[in-house]
């Protein structure tokens, strides 16, 4: 299992520089958490998102992931509504409250 756990972090970390396997972790729960309190329909096109975002500018993922509804929402909907998947970045000036 370990061998496993070691594979999956180092893909992670070429892939993305510096995501841990805990980060994943804390961003599929964040994803799973919009798809069930807000309605979001595309679970792992939201975690992909957070993944591209949090690589380049982290984000506080704990705190996202337990944040009051009205933070959670602005932050969910907002990368929604402004996450460019062809250059992977925020565009409209967009900053999620729990960025670093």
């Amino acid at each position: 299992m370990e061998d496993i756990i070691g594979n999956i972090t180092k893909e992670y970390k070429d892939r993305f520089g510096t995501l841990s396997i805990e980060e994943y972790i804390l961003i599929n729960k964040i994803a799973i958490r919009a798809v069930n309190e807000f309605g979001f329909t595309d679970l792992i096109g939201l975690s992909l998102d957070l993944e591209y975002i949090h690589a380049k500018n982290p984000l506080l993922l704990n705190d996202l992931l337990y944040a009051g509804n009205g933070d959670f929402a602005h932050d969910m909907w907002g990368i929604n509504l402004h996450f460019n998947r062809e250059t992977k970045s925020l565009d409209n000036n967009f900053l999620p409250r729990f960025s670093v």
